[in-house]
């Protein structure tokens, strides 16, 4: 942004600064969601490509650990993967990983039980990430903009913040007042990403049955 390539105004603004003019509290922020949707026919693609590569009758949840690495304040937003060990003990269901930038290669060295299927090299943009989304059942992500992006299409999020987290998720409180179908996962301490991952593998393990896990039973009730 080139400041004197703009045309002549006779006022500015910051966009954080927008609310206050606008007298906006936490009871009216603008949170009726979704007020994204994906591209219906990438959604579709992507669809067809989790269903050919996941196994059936498994909850579908997408995984970021890490934030862009430079950051100001990486070092505590970002989780090492091994640390989230408590998610891949859930049973019956199926980790897809939107994971972007060298922190991939923690796949690598992880060692859990449950399924990953790692698509950070296919996302090429981010309608690419968008329409993955949007066919997952939940997100599990620390504080990035893929949360912020699931939170927009709706889609439920278990977002993992550290001790001290940024303002704008408030504090004392395991909801957001910007996405409604967000939880918080708080460390209960500086760096202790294990139980806050535990907080979120609890929720994890309680989400309703799927359309996937549907699917299946009916296929295994006309099987019987």
């Amino acid at each position: 942004n080139n400041w004197q390539d703009l045309p002549p105004w006779d006022a500015y603004i910051p966009l954080t600064g927008l609310p206050r003019l606008a007298g906006t509290r936490l009871e009216t922020i603008p949170a009726d969601v979704p007020y994204l949707h994906a591209p219906p026919a990438l959604a579709s693609r992507w669809a067809a490509r989790l269903d050919q590569l996941l196994p059936p009758g498994m909850s579908r949840v997408g995984l970021v650990w890490a934030g862009r690495p430079s950051h100001v304040n990486d070092h505590r937003r970002s989780a090492p993967l091994a640390s989230l060990a408590p998610l891949f003990d859930v049973p019956h269901v199926a980790y897809v990983s939107l994971q972007k930038g060298e922190r991939q290669a923690e796949l690598a060295r992880l060692h859990g039980g449950a399924p990953i299927l790692n698509l950070g090299p296919e996302l090429a943009t981010w309608e690419d990430t968008e329409a993955v989304v949007s066919g997952l059942d939940a997100v599990v992500s620390v504080d990035t903009a893929v949360a912020h992006l699931a939170g927009a299409l709706g889609r439920r999020v278990h977002l993992l913040l550290p001790h001290a987290a940024e303002w704008r998720w408030l504090l004392g409180r395991d909801t957001s007042p910007w996405y409604p179908t967000m939880r918080l996962h708080r460390q209960p301490a500086p760096q202790d990403w294990v139980r806050a991952a535990a907080s979120a593998a609890l929720a994890v393990s309680d989400l309703p049955l799927t359309r996937h896990e549907a699917a299946s039973s009916a296929i295994y009730g006309a099987a019987r």
